[in-house]
């Protein structure tokens, strides 16, 4: 039986609390923290004890429930797993992740066969992975203990939501995706032949971008055969012409990433309200956000705020 520890929420509405309601500087240190903690435990059976109660308790009176992590950790995945059951009961049935939004809808059609969401997300890897250049297509859902959490908030019926940038790696299944959206034009072979030309130099440029590190997206955007592709597309293509603009947007922000932060958190924060603001009259729009840590904290405290 694993323990696991409620601090994160508490310490955000403390943090709070401390900053605008006092003048006085409080330390932080884990004797202080320790007063406000309570514990939990995940077994077989879900999440038991006195923390849970009371997390459920702040769940059942909030709308938005934001779970920090650190990237690549099993045990939050398990957590989040558990944790599915008690937020749809609370009328939850959002979850928005730290992926683009074209990679949001790609995971939500791979979960429409329920029973094979596993399977399903091995043959959607192993299809664009590369071993020499160790790439993930969508970040933080490649393990089984995230396909599992996947598969816990599908059958129960949620949204996916994608409110980041997409992903460094992710250009080659969204050029696919892109063809699979174009497959109804009358120049589609024509379009499938530009694709595979362009895909053949974005791949040896995700190569050469190990070796000698690259300015690779601009790299990808002055190649001809990756020209000669987009070309086929304009405004009229709304679909297409969206996915386009996602890249090219997200390879900016990963461009300039090392001077700022700044056009992401606008980017996150645009794509979040984006899908709030067509959602809001549904009667229990309920979101869950699972992000990093630092990323809560700093961008998304204040959602936790609203409770």
């Amino acid at each position: 039986m694993q323990k696991t520890s409620l601090i994160l929420t508490i310490l955000l509405i403390t943090c709070h609390t401390f900053s605008f309601g006092q003048n006085q500087i409080i330390s932080l240190d884990s004797q202080y923290i320790s007063k406000y903690v309570e514990h939990f435990t995940i077994n077989e059976n879900g999440l038991k004890g006195k923390g849970y109660r009371l997390l459920e308790e702040k769940t059942k009176n909030s709308q938005f429930f934001v779970l920090g992590e650190y990237h690549g950790s099993s045990q939050i995945s398990k957590l989040t797993e558990a944790l599915v059951p008690m937020l749809a009961k609370n009328n939850y049935t959002v979850a928005t992740f730290e992926i683009g939004p074209n990679s949001a809808n790609k995971l939500t059609s791979l979960t429409v066969a329920k029973e094979n969401i596993v399977e399903q997300l091995h043959t959607f890897y192993s299809n664009y992975y590369y071993e020499d250049f160790d790439n993930i297509s969508i970040p933080f859902f490649d393990a089984v203990e995230d396909a599992k959490f996947l598969n816990a908030f599908s059958k129960h019926h949620f949204k996916i939501w994608g409110c980041d940038q997409e992903y460094y790696n992710s250009t080659l299944f969204l050029g696919d995706m892109i063809l699979e959206k174009s497959k109804n034009r009358k120049d589609i072979l024509e379009i499938s032949k530009a694709w595979n030309e362009a895909k053949k130099e974005i791949i040896t440029l995700y190569r050469k971008d190990i070796d000698e590190d690259i300015q690779l997206f601009e790299e990808i955007q002055k190649d001809e055969k990756y020209v000669a592709f987009t070309n086929y597309f304009d405004e009229n293509d709304t679909t297409a012409f969206q996915i386009l603009n996602d890249m090219k947007e997200s390879w900016a922000i990963y461009t300039n990433y090392r001077k700022s932060h700044k056009d992401r958190v606008k980017l996150i924060r645009r794509n979040f309200l984006e899908q709030y603001l067509i959602h809001e009259q549904t009667p229990t729009l309920n979101i869950s956000s699972k992000l990093a840590v630092y990323m809560q904290v700093k961008k998304t405290c204040h959602l936790v705020i609203m409770t």
